[in-house]
């Protein structure tokens, strides 16, 4: 499989989240995948993927939602500091996530509770959640995107908590 060398990868993965994302710091671990140059740069690429298909603000959002729930500090901390640098509240985004109300709109509370239960339990997800994502307006083609950005953080946060040192979190 042709993948670019480590790196390359290494290089790629600091542009991304140091310059790109503005986070502090890379995701703790992912410097050990320069042993599997073909994993790394696979990761890489769908990461890479994941932040391109998405808003931004909605990309926190959910990255901050799947972070907590899935005890990835990394995640939950960074995109909890970037979206409080725009004045959103981390409580307010996860409130939205479990159902509460929020100031957040009909489609973020729609695309956050979706992700939270991807998060959590998958198989229940059925027809009816699909029709509320597409009530609010999105489309088949952003449901998809939407699925496939919770099922890379949901990959991500396995990488850092099982490869990284979770004291490196951000600060």
């Amino acid at each position: 499989v042709p993948a670019r060398t480590p790196e390359e990868n290494k290089a790629g993965l600091e542009h991304l989240f140091l310059s790109h994302l503005g986070f502090p710091a890379c995701p703790p671990g992912f410097d050990n995948l320069q042993l599997c140059p073909d994993l790394f740069d696979g990761q890489l690429r769908l990461i890479e993927k994941a932040v391109a298909v998405l808003p931004r603000d909605r990309w926190m959002f959910l990255g901050l939602v799947v972070g907590r729930l899935s005890g990835c500090d990394y995640l939950s901390a960074n995109c909890g500091d970037w979206l409080s640098k725009r004045s959103v509240s981390a409580a307010t985004v996860i409130a939205a996530s479990e159902g509460g109300g929020s100031s957040l709109s009909d489609a973020e509370e729609c695309c956050l509770r979706f992700a939270r239960d991807l998060t959590l339990h998958s198989h229940t997800i059925g027809e009816e959640r699909i029709r509320e994502l597409r009530k609010v307006g999105l489309s088949d083609g952003a449901i998809l995107d939407l699925a496939f950005v919770a099922g890379i953080f949901n990959g991500m946060s396995r990488f850092v908590l099982s490869l990284g040192d979770e004291e490196q979190v951000s600060h």
